[in-house]
């Protein structure tokens, strides 16, 4: 059985916005008795009273994200970045949706403006060094995840994602630095052992390959123990 690296994506990055606020903190009113914006059909009767309002597209459209409604948020977004075209905002989570549609050039696309509207943002580079690696585009996966490191040098998952993209070009000693980073700063680090522990084996260091897979099943990773038995009889 032929095993595989498994790259690591932060929790935020499957939601819709990343710094989402609840409808009911956004502090927006509708009408004289102050009630706070909380649905749909709310923002719904905001944009029909003020139309050029981009903070009630943005709302509106995370809330039809989080219901699934990807096109209506991606709609939404896009009239929000009409209004307003420096609304980084917008395009990070028009991206996010947009992934969900499987447009990953698209997303790219948008993630692109983001990293250009908030090159301090070390999300926004993230979000995009992952797609780039889903279409196979190492190199600038790879680019990008050097920026998150230099924005945020602690983003272990950074490391761990270039990892396994230098391993794809076969840059296999740069792979294992990183993992190295890895499990030195991660608190649970058994897949990144794990993941160095295949590297080991591509380059025929059996014996430690296999100190690596041993200490991946001594921290519970699941995969380790079926890799011990195939590579470390």
């Amino acid at each position: 059985m032929k095993h595989r690296l498994f790259l690591i994506l932060f929790h935020y990055a499957i939601t819709i916005s990343v710094a989402q606020t609840p409808p009911e903190k956004l502090n927006l009113k509708i009408n004289s008795n102050q009630k706070p914006l909380v649905s749909i059909a709310d923002y719904d009767e905001a944009i029909k009273a003020n139309p050029k309002n981009t903070d009630y597209y943005i709302s509106r459209a995370r809330l039809k994200g989080n219901a699934a409604d990807f096109k209506g948020a991606i709609a939404d977004f896009t009239k929000a970045i009409e209004l307003y075209p420096k609304a980084t905002a917008a395009y990070f989570d028009r991206a996010k949706c947009k992934e969900k549609l499987k447009d990953s050039k698209g997303a790219i696309a948008d993630y692109s403006i983001a990293c250009q509207l908030e090159p301090q943002n070390y999300l926004n580079f993230y979000h995009r060094a992952y797609l780039y690696y889903e279409t196979k585009n190492y190199k600038n996966a790879i680019s990008d995840y050097n920026s998150v490191i230099k924005l945020m040098p602690s983003a272990t998952a950074a490391y761990f994602n270039r990892a396994i993209s230098k391993a794809a070009l076969k840059d296999y000693q740069g792979a294992i630095k990183d993992y190295t980073v890895v499990i030195e700063k991660d608190p649970n680090p058994g897949m990144a052992y794990y993941n160095r522990g295949l590297i080991k084996i591509n380059l025929k260091d059996k014996l430690g390959a296999c100190i690596d897979l041993k200490k991946s099943r001594e921290l519970k990773y699941e995969k380790a123990a079926e890799a011990l038995l195939q590579y470390c009889k």
